[in-house]
């Protein structure tokens, strides 16, 4: 959680859906890396309700419990459910 602190966020457009995350603090928050597009067990044009509380979604959270990364993908998982087309 960013309380009292400042983040700042970098993007930049890709041919693909990789998704790479770093941190300045790499030994307390190392570099992750994932696709949009990885395989949760739902489909997220979906109920967003019945997405996050999907088998796929729990798994993923079971498997990496309190990882950073989860608050970076469940931020562009919603962006992407919004905006579908």
């Amino acid at each position: 959680m960013a309380i009292g602190k400042e983040t700042l966020l970098a993007a930049a457009p890709r041919a693909d859906d990789k998704v790479t995350l770093a941190n300045a603090d790499n030994s307390a928050f190392s570099k992750r890396e994932f696709a949009i597009t990885d395989p949760l067990g739902s489909n997220i044009e979906d109920n967003w309700g019945n997405f996050v509380n999907s088998p796929g979604v729990t798994r993923s959270l079971q498997n990496a419990p309190g990882d950073w990364s989860h608050y970076a993908r469940a931020a562009l998982l919603r962006l992407q459910h919004e905006q579908h087309e």
